[in-house]
């Protein structure tokens, strides 16, 4: 069973985050796993636990937390997101 391993966090990271463990040796695919507000990147860790072992899962820890809500990616960092994969076709079609 895949479990969340230790919070890796330094200054040379944008933010903090978790990878699902064990960590395939080579891994083929990477999912990155975006909770929103008011939940943290545990609690997507039996989605991510659920893929194949060749895949190498991330848990992003979102940057900002706001008064009773917890933490959360801010709306910038999801618009940034769609900018950069606006322009990757689907899988199997050319450009």
């Amino acid at each position: 069973m895949k479990t969340p391993g230790d919070l890796i966090s330094a200054a040379d990271y944008a933010v903090s985050f978790r990878r699902l463990e064990p960590v395939p040796e080579l891994p083929r695919r990477l999912l990155l796993l975006l909770h929103g507000w008011g939940s943290d990147e545990s609690q997507l860790a039996a989605l991510g636990a659920a893929v194949d072992d060749d895949t190498l899962v991330v848990l992003p820890r979102g940057p900002r937390s706001a008064a009773g809500v917890g933490l959360g990616s801010s709306r910038q960092c999801g618009q940034s997101i769609r900018s950069l994969t606006n322009n990757i076709p689907p899988a199997g079609l050319e450009p």
